[in-house]
């Protein structure tokens, strides 16, 4: 600390090392370059240290707090950190910093500051959960939009087609409402998680739980309904009462139909074979097919 008391000086925190002291950059550019970014600040009007190296330690913190142009933010992390607050930072320093996030060009405080769960976390737009860092960061559209080829995208996130980084749809959803409302996402109602959609630059061709159908790659029956109604609101899908499962609805379209299937001669249109209705209830709205009260078939 005693390199403080040299007015020339300032001790840079993030490389141990003394650098020369903000004030001895005359202009914006200067006091924005890389080699001083993350230590000086230009105000409008000169070009001065942050508040991360005025009051660098805890020790600090009161200082901080007393002084007008700093305050006090808890990470995610759990310490307490001396900062400006992030309106006054430009989108470079901003971008780099680990508290707060661009955002429409001004900056913000980050998801890190704001959410300390995962509900709260997922709700905003710009931010996702991490369950192995019990932590919220900003999406990776936001944080890592265009990659560089050497480094690729973080773990976190996934590659897409056009060369940038989308965030992974575990980390952006927690709840079967915004998943499904996600063209790009899944929801497993096997495991009540939210997972890559069919269509998602997660997946690499069209693995399980998603089908290869005449319509393209698209999501299987049983991982989007796991009730009787929500499945036969789908006509692509049908409830099949032997696995109490949705399976995908092979009896569509027109002739020729499966041989499992019910073939209608006024035109040529393919249903459900009656048999796949055990109970009358599902036997009775179908049209083609009459429930036999005396041997409980349909």
């Amino acid at each position: 600390n005693s390199v403080r008391l040299d007015a020339n000086c300032l001790w840079n925190i993030d490389i141990q090392r003394c650098a020369m002291a903000c004030s001895k950059y005359p202009d914006p550019p200067s006091c924005d370059a890389p080699s001083v970014a993350g230590m000086c600040i230009y105000d409008g009007s000169n070009c001065k240290s942050n508040c991360q190296h005025l009051y660098p330690t805890s020790d600090d913190i009161a200082s901080c707090t007393a002084d007008p142009v700093c305050e006090v933010m808890t990470g995610a992390d759990g310490s307490d950190r001396c900062i400006e607050p992030c309106d006054l930072l430009n989108l470079t320093t901003c971008l780099a910093h680990p508290l707060c996030t661009p955002q429409d060009n001004s900056c913000v405080p980050g998801c890190g500051i704001k959410y300390a769960d995962a509900i709260s976390c997922s709700t905003d737009g710009q931010c996702m959960w991490l369950p192995m860092a019990g932590s919220c960061i900003e999406r990776c559209e936001i944080s890592n939009p265009n990659p560089s080829p050497t480094d690729g995208c973080p773990t976190y996130c996934v590659a897409t087609s056009d060369g940038h980084c989308a965030s992974k749809c575990a980390n952006i959803h927690q709840d079967a409402t915004g998943c499904q409302a996600d063209a790009n996402c899944l929801w497993n109602v096997n495991t009540a998680a939210c997972g890559p959609g069919c269509s998602s630059p997660e997946l690499n061709g069209c693995p399980t739980p998603c089908v290869a159908t005449s319509s393209g790659c698209m999501p299987a029956c049983n991982q989007r309904y796991g009730s009787v109604n929500a499945c036969g609101s789908d006509p692509k899908c049908m409830w099949n009462y032997g696995s109490a499962s949705c399976e995908l609805n092979n009896c569509t379209g027109h002739t020729p139909c499966r041989s499992t299937c019910y073939t209608d001669a006024t035109d040529n249109s393919c249903h459900a074979a009656c048999s796949a209705f055990p109970i009358q209830t599902a036997c009775d709205p179908n049209t083609y097919c009459t429930w036999i009260m005396s041997t409980g078939t349909c």
